[in-house]
C-alpha cells in the first residue's frame, strides 16, 4: 500500500426536523454544521430527509425541492465556507419525478449525487427509486 493513513474528523449530525418545514430545518442544520466545524470536522453528514423529516402526512407534498434548489445551495455554501465535504438527502424534483437524493457538496463548489434505489413501504408515496450507480470523486 505504501501510503500513510490520514486522520479525518467526521461529524454525523443528528437532528429532529420539523415535519415538512424546509426553511426551519435548513436553519437548524446550519447551526449544527457550525458546531461541527468548530470541532474541526472535514466531513459533515446530515441525516436522510434532513430538510423535511419523513412521515405519512399530507404536508410532505410541499417539502419537495428542486435538485438545484435551496437544500443543494445550502450544502454547497456550507462546504465552501467550511472547506469541508457536506452531505445530506432530501426529496428532490427532477424530470417530473421526486427522488430521495443524497447530495455531497465539495469545497470547490462541485457536487456528487445519488438517488436512493429502493423506497421502503409507504415511502413510495413520496418518491421513486433511482438507478444511478456509483459516483466517482476525489476520495
Amino acid at each position: 500500500m505504501g501510503r500513510n493513513p490520514e486522520s479525518v474528523r467526521v461529524a454525523a449530525i443528528q437532528m429532529t426536523p420539523k415535519l415538512a418545514d424546509v426553511e426551519a430545518n435548513l436553519a437548524d442544520a446550519e447551526r449544527l454544521k457550525r458546531l461541527a466545524l468548530q470541532r474541526r470536522a472535514r466531513w459533515i453528514v446530515l441525516p436522510e430527509f434532513f430538510t423535511s423529516g419523513i412521515a405519512f402526512h399530507p404536508n410532505m407534498a410541499k417539502a419537495v425541492s428542486e435538485l438545484d434548489g435551496s437544500p443543494a445551495r445550502f450544502l454547497c455554501k456550507m462546504a465552501r465556507e467550511g472547506n469541508a465535504f457536506v452531505g445530506g438527502s432530501f426529496l428532490a424534483w427532477r424530470n417530473g419525478n421526486a427522488y430521495n437524493t443524497f447530495v455531497l457538496a465539495l469545497a470547490d463548489g462541485t457536487t456528487r449525487t445519488h438517488d436512493k434505489d429502493l423506497p421502503t413501504d409507504w415511502e413510495n408515496c413520496y418518491y421513486i427509486g433511482g438507478n444511478d450507480g456509483v459516483s466517482r470523486g476525489p476520495f
